[in-house]
């Protein structure tokens, strides 16, 4: 869902951009390392911990075997990447290591994590990185982020339906404010703001989506 959180933690354990991560939403898991490797975790703030020491996002850490890494309660955001050196090692299906839940398969096992699961990870070697046990840290400036809890612009073009909303509608759509729904999954975000009124009331013929879409049902 935050491929730059992703991407960033795959460089700061030093892969690929497009390497495996563990997508980590509001509450994670307690992990143990079996061997010696880096990690990095970006995104969301969920007070991860190492041997009980508090880690901060953004940063590469090295992990020794036996390490356990815990998380907490959630300080800001709500997704996390975790990245270990190597990447997890998944059998990339139709050009991807994701897992997708609702049709059972991709990733591991078709499936969210459970208790007792053992993930392996590309780089197993167990060999100590390179800067040795500490954390490094990466400076603020280089790690930009949107304002937290606050309004962001987005930019929007007009699409093939445009002229079928009323004139207050499309205002509404550029100047108001919406918040991303409790009702919202991977599929999509439904948005809470201001009913955008069309014209005249009717079904349209379903057609595919494409990424950024806004899409608007009978009741606005």
């Amino acid at each position: 869902m935050d491929e730059w959180s992703h991407r960033l933690a795959n460089l700061l354990a030093g892969n690929s951009g497009d390497e495996a991560t563990l997508e980590i939403v509001l509450t994670g898991p307690s992990l143990r390392f079996e061997a010696a490797t880096r990690i990095a975790i970006c995104g969301a703030d969920l007070s991860a911990r190492l041997d009980g020491r508090r880690l901060r996002p953004d940063r590469a850490v090295d992990v020794p075997a036996g390490g356990v890494l815990e998380f907490g309660a959630c300080e800001a955001g709500l997704r996390a990447y975790l990245a270990v050196r190597g990447g997890f090692a998944i059998t990339p299906l139709m050009g991807s290591r994701s897992t997708y839940v609702r049709g059972g398969f991709g990733g591991f096992a078709g499936r969210a994590l459970r208790k007792g699961d053992v993930l392996l990870a590309s780089d197993a070697s167990g060999r100590p990185a390179a800067r040795g046990p500490g954390v490094r840290p990466i400076l603020p400036s280089s790690v930009p982020r949107e304002p937290r809890g606050q309004a962001v612009p987005l930019r929007v073009m007009p699409g093939e339906h445009w002229a079928l909303f009323t004139p207050a509608a499309r205002d509404s759509l550029l100047q108001a404010e919406f918040r991303i729904a409790a009702q919202s999954d991977r599929m999509g975000y439904r948005l809470e703001g201001p009913a955008l009124e069309r014209i005249a009331p009717g079904e349209l013929v379903s057609e595919a989506m494409s990424f950024g879409t806004i899409q608007v049902p009978n009741d606005g």
